[in-house]
């Protein structure tokens, strides 16, 4: 190995372990505050500052180790490598390997689970805004229909007064001989323009009731398309909880 355990924590090999101890948190700290390395490398440098402690924490291991290093340094002073310190070296590097596969797990699992969250927090935002939403048009449409209902009441009862009012104004001369219609005593011109006027208020009646008409089928048609909306809003919540579900599940 190009640098010792040692070497990576900044220690000597006669650091006692509270030094060993304060070396690696300081260690931690500082890869974790340097903002220039990648996610990669920050992994691969707690990684392996995490198999420095995980051996010099423990006094068998780092027993072991140290005659490690110690044989490594005669064997290369006299240019050979005994073979229990070969053992011991890879031993050490296996262990290695196999914590940084158990720290890499952990890091993808807790991603997975973060955007998992994520996800649903999200989701429930949107399911929460769409049926503020929906309760927001139904009462608009109620009030609306509630307008359109007292306007029509209002029309109905102006109606009725006016030809109350109508009635009132017509006088007749009553003939006692059979056979002959009372003729209608008045003023011509004001008789027609009363049947003008009747025939205008028809009109607008027919024009406002036609215009009522399309105003309810547009609402019903707007609580329609609300109603197929939020269904499709739905339907695209199951199956992106559905992939979820599927992308969480460790695979065989």
């Amino acid at each position: 190995m190009s640098r010792n355990y040692y070497e990576i924590l900044g220690l000597r090999q006669s650091a006692n372990d509270a030094a060993i101890r304060r070396a690696i948190d300081a260690a931690k700290e500082r890869i974790n505050a340097d903002a220039k390395l990648s996610s990669s490398a920050r992994a691969s440098r707690l990684a392996a500052v995490q198999t420095a402690s995980d051996v010099l924490c423990s006094p068998a291991k780092r027993d072991a180790y140290d005659t490690a290093l110690h044989e490594k340094s005669d064997a290369s002073a006299n240019g050979l490598l005994s073979t229990r310190t070969l053992g011991i070296v890879l031993a050490i590097v296996v262990l290695g390997g196999g914590i940084y596969w158990q720290y890499d797990r952990n890091q993808t699992n807790l991603r997975l689970e973060q955007e998992r969250i994520a996800a649903e927090k999200a989701q429930a935002r949107r399911i929460e805004e769409l049926e503020q939403r929906r309760i927001a048009d139904a009462k608009r449409l109620v009030e609306e229909l509630r307008a359109q209902r007292d306007a029509d009441e209002k029309q109905h009862q102006d109606i009725n007064e006016l030809r109350s009012a109508e009635s009132q104004k017509k006088q007749y001369v009553v003939d006692d001989r059979p056979g002959v219609t009372p003729p209608v005593v008045g003023n011509s011109e004001d008789q027609r323009q009363m049947s003008t006027e009747a025939r205008q208020r028809a009109i607008a009646e027919s024009n406002q009731h036609y215009e009522e008409e399309t105003n309810l089928r547009r609402a019903k048609a707007e609580v329609d398309r609300q109603k197929r909306y939020l269904e499709q809003l739905e339907r695209e919540d199951q199956y992106a909880r559905a992939r979820r579900e599927a992308l969480s599940r460790p695979s065989r």
